[in-house]
């Protein structure tokens, strides 16, 4: 078979690569290496064209765990600014933006899905995040609610959710299940500290790798008061907790709360509004002492805002009012973030039905900027 010169130039693998998947057992391979790096991995194959946005090929060394990642980045300096997403295309537009971690949000995943987050499943969950965490190469946190029960059932989506991909998750102290009335009043109810306290033990207990990240999400605030968030908070950590999620209900209890609390502490804009406390940069919260920011709500209400308006435009008018010379390039920009070019380079150079050969089709244009 003649080999062409073009075809020589390109090796689909590098040596290196192949004395690193050589030392990988399968296991090792599936724990280490994403899909989102896997396409990576080809597509470094072709130095004379742009990796993919949003993709990335392994690097000399060791691949680190998403685990590994975001607990270095709770032990690094700085707030660990982590946008609320609800599927795979939102976490990837995150990461292509600068995002370095995307959090699974319940009520969001909930809304998208026409489900609500009180009657979502561990496998409706498990699912979105093994879509996501096969889509990025960023660490993901799930919001796991109340944990779906009790301690073991807390063990269980412990094991669940880190087979699934996620870095780390976030179990609540509130009742479960979840009451469906909470989306509308913000009412909630509380277990006891004690049981609280179980379950932290056992999600710490029930991760195999021991960077994957455990954190707690307290409502005593609003519940039981302030004192009583600051005891339940502080025997959280004690009980393994790598972070804790509260809600402060004023800008005062705002900077209070990381003067009384032991560990890092993950504060949650919220973009509907609240009446007596604003939210916050994460500049503003780092000043503040506070780790993570968390934007649970903004993205989906974005999403549901824009749509309606389109479709709402459309209806009346008969058009969506999309001025081509805008959205061409968007067009383009799309099929960019959600990986098309890997596929297309593969296609490029080895398909009988695929562009090489054919003069003027490859688009030099469609690599990412």
């Amino acid at each position: 078979m003649k080999v062409t010169a073009g075809w020589a130039k390109r090796d689909i693998v590098s040596r290196y690569e192949e004395d690193k998947l050589a030392r990988l057992s399968r296991r090792d391979f599936a724990k280490n290496t994403s899909l989102g790096a896997l396409g990576g991995l080809t597509a470094t194959s072709f130095p004379a064209l742009a990796r993919p946005q949003g993709e990335a090929g392994i690097r000399p060394g060791s691949p680190k765990r998403m685990t590994t990642i975001l607990r270095e980045m709770l032990r690094s300096p700085g707030v660990i600014d982590s946008p609320g997403i609800h599927d795979p295309l939102t976490a990837r537009i995150a990461e292509s933006v600068g995002f370095r971690c995307v959090n699974l949000s319940g009520p969001g995943l909930g809304v998208v899905t026409c489900e609500v987050e009180a009657a979502l499943s561990l496998d409706d969950l498990a699912r979105a995040t093994n879509r996501i965490t096969n889509t990025v190469n960023i660490p993901l946190l799930v919001d796991a609610g109340g944990g779906f029960g009790e301690p073991a059932h807390v063990f269980h989506t412990v094991r669940v959710l880190e087979h699934a991909g996620a870095a780390g998750l976030c179990v609540d102290d509130q009742v479960c299940p979840k009451r469906f009335h909470y989306y509308m009043d913000a009412k909630t109810e509380t277990i006891a500290t004690e049981e609280m306290v179980e379950k932290i033990r056992y999600a710490v207990q029930a991760r195999r790798d021991p960077d994957f990240v455990v954190g707690a999400c307290t409502a005593s605030l609003q519940t039981h008061g302030f004192s009583e968030c600051v005891r339940r908070s502080n025997l959280f950590f004690q009980a393994g907790a790598d972070y804790v999620l509260l809600f402060p209900r004023t800008v005062e209890e705002t900077k209070r709360i990381p003067k009384e609390i032991q560990g890092p502490l993950n504060f949650a804009n919220a973009e509907h509004g609240m009446p007596e406390r604003p939210n916050f940069t994460a500049a503003e919260l780092n000043a503040m002492g506070w780790k993570i920011l968390n934007h649970p709500s903004g993205i989906t209400l974005l999403y549901y805002k824009t749509i309606k308006d389109a479709l709402s435009r459309l209806k009346e008018n008969g058009s969506l009012g999309m001025d081509p010379s805008v959205y061409a390039p968007i067009y383009k920009e799309v099929y960019q973030t959600i990986g098309l070019n890997t596929y297309y380079v593969i296609e490029y150079w080895t398909s009988r039905l695929g562009s090489r050969g054919a003069p003027g089709t490859y688009d030099p244009e469609f690599q990412p900027k």
